[in-house]
């Protein structure tokens, strides 16, 4: 890939790493979490245990983003940035373009996809002795 194109990721991986950590989460999680207190009733309660539930799928989702891009400017500072990391093929710019962390090629994403997918793999059956 051309260097020019790496640096181009690079600004932008950056970049949304800066609108990530320049959002402001802290109030809004001290709200839900100091809200007990104000709680009259069992359904309100209840709502207030979801609403916290949501918020740590949330924390937990932007950690793995963060790790993504923190890897994706790994690759980039190695050189392997733009390689597919199971088969080693050069990922399309247009995979780049639109997700722009991506470590596997389109082939390889689509094969861990199905496998994802597939109900218990057939060598379960061999384990456990079964026909």
């Amino acid at each position: 890939m051309k260097r020019e194109k790496v640096y181009y990721y690079k600004a932008l991986i950056l970049h949304r790493m800066r609108e990530f950590f320049d959002q402001d989460r802290g109030e809004e999680l001290k709200e839900i979490f100091d809200a007990t207190d104000k709680i009259p009733d069992v359904s309100d309660l209840a709502s207030l245990e979801e609403m916290r539930n949501v918020a740590f799928i949330v924390g937990d989702r932007q950690r793995n983003l963060a790790r993504e891009n923190l890897d994706a400017l790994n690759r980039i500072d190695s050189g392997e940035f733009g390689q597919c990391v199971n088969c080693g093929c050069l990922i399309s710019e247009k995979r780049l373009a639109a997700y722009p962390t991506a470590k596997l090629c389109i082939r390889c994403k689509k094969h861990q996809e199905e496998r994802q997918k597939s109900p218990v793999p057939y060598r379960i059956n061999t384990i456990l002795d079964v026909e």
